[in-house]
């Protein structure tokens, strides 16, 4: 007898998967945010007005432009606490998740297996 492989759709529509599956998301996106928390950021910043002086008798556009650069100097060892707990808390969700894989198809065989055996003939 060939050996059925185990469907992904047989996953996509249990609850306990997709409830696995999106905490490990929600955690993964929690890791990358905390972890971009470490990187220097870049940002450009810019305004634009117009200016009216009565005193000068004065009027005209102004404008500005400038980049910004932000470097987490200080705050790095009290984030890097945070971000391996984070990084743990993913290891548990992934592992959690893989126990729900296994699971469903230990029910998929079980359930193949009933069906096969009822079909037999005796």
């Amino acid at each position: 007898m060939a050996t059925l492989a185990f469907p992904a759709e047989a996953l996509r529509g249990r609850p306990d998967w997709k409830g696995a599956e999106a905490t490990v998301q929600v955690i993964d996106s929690r890791v990358r945010e905390n972890f971009g928390r470490f990187m220097p950021s870049l940002d450009a910043v810019g305004s634009y007005g117009y200016v009216r002086d009565i005193t000068r008798s004065t009027n005209g556009n102004t404008w500005s432009a400038g980049l910004v650069l932000s470097i987490p100097l200080f705050d790095r060892l009290s984030g890097l606490g945070d971000y391996r707990e984070q990084i743990h808390e993913k290891n548990i969700a992934e592992a959690a998740l893989e126990e729900v894989r296994r699971r469903a198809r230990s029910d998929w065989e079980s359930s193949r297996h009933r069906r096969t055996r009822r079909r037999s003939p005796k």
